[in-house]
């Protein structure tokens, strides 16, 4: 069985189209845990409209708001019964066929800890943001080879909402993504990650939506997107230790994202604070740092003349 926790946090506007989306799933060994992190819209009598629905097995309102997406996740870990866990945002949607296509792969390898698909993040303009891709329609890797190739630098996995993982994995990990904001995620797949094999999908099954009270945004205007990306850059240095190629190239990751947020940030301040964390990253990043802004500035100088 896999038990679906949606936690949500004032996503009145789209809880119908995600609930429904998960009860439509052509896999029906399901257990739907709701979760509401004490919202001030509507978002209550929604959740409870679907008490009676008999794939709700768990409908819990905190009094309180606590604060942290991560802390509702370990929440609705707790509660669920089922061999695998698919984490389904409030705010996004799927296809029907999401679940038939990650769930057979780790109900057919006991090797495997993490299932993920393809994911597309949509604009509140309704237009298409971001998509993922795999060059391989379908792929098994050892967890420590998806990490050190494909979740050092930065996330592949980049919604929730695309993955399913095994539940017994749970006790294994070091939580360290419960006391983060913005990249617990990330890390929680890391952690996970690195304790099996890893099913990877071509298929984009996955519809992710950005507005502008999403979590991620907000990350990046404060910076904590970049700082808290390089604590999973250094825990994966610290558990893998991978080669010099892999090093480098996880480092012009972070340079890259750094450079493409820097202008969203709320201060100078934060700007300063960031960059000085990018270039202090690893012993090579300000080398690395000062090849590619030459090389932009280049760029910029060659444009402009031709």
């Amino acid at each position: 069985m896999v038990s679906v926790i949606i936690p949500n946090y004032n996503h009145a506007p789209y809880l119908k189209r995600r609930i429904d989306s998960v009860l439509n799933q052509t896999y029906q060994d399901v257990e739907v845990i709701l979760l509401d992190d004490s919202s001030t819209d509507n978002s209550k009598e929604i959740l409870l409209s679907y008490q009676r629905h008999p794939k709700v097995s768990q409908i819990v309102i905190n009094k309180q708001n606590c604060g942290n997406t991560f802390v509702q996740w370990n929440r609705g870990f707790e509660l669920a019964k089922g061999d695998f866990i698919w984490i389904a945002e409030s705010d996004d949607w799927c296809e029907t066929t999401l679940l038939e296509n990650l769930v057979k792969p780790l109900i057919n390898n006991d090797e495997i800890v993490l299932s993920n698909c393809q994911s597309m993040l949509i604009s509140e303009e309704g237009k298409i943001v971001y998509q993922t891709t795999n060059k391989k329609y379908e792929e098994v890797l050892k967890g420590v080879d998806f990490v050190v190739e494909r979740m050092f630098g930065d996330t592949v996995i980049v919604n929730a909402g695309m993955a399913v993982f095994r539940k017994s994995v749970l006790v294994k990990i070091e939580n360290r993504y419960i006391n983060m904001h913005s990249a617990g995620d990330w890390m929680f797949w890391v952690e996970i990650a690195l304790h099996g094999d890893v099913f990877v999908s071509a298929k984009t099954l996955n519809y992710c939506y950005r507005h502008s009270e999403t979590v991620t945004l907000n990350a990046e205007i404060s910076g904590k997107n970049i700082l808290e990306g390089n604590d999973v850059f250094r825990y994966v240095l610290s558990q893998i230790n991978p080669d010099n190629k892999n090093i480098i190239n996880a480092i012009k990751l972070r340079v890259y994202l750094y450079l493409n947020q820097k202008n969203n940030f709320q201060s100078l301040l934060i700007h300063k604070h960031v960059k000085t964390e990018i270039i202090n990253l690893h012993p090579t990043a300000k080398n690395i740092y000062r090849k590619i802004i030459t090389k932009r500035a280049v760029r910029a100088v060659l444009k402009k003349l031709y």
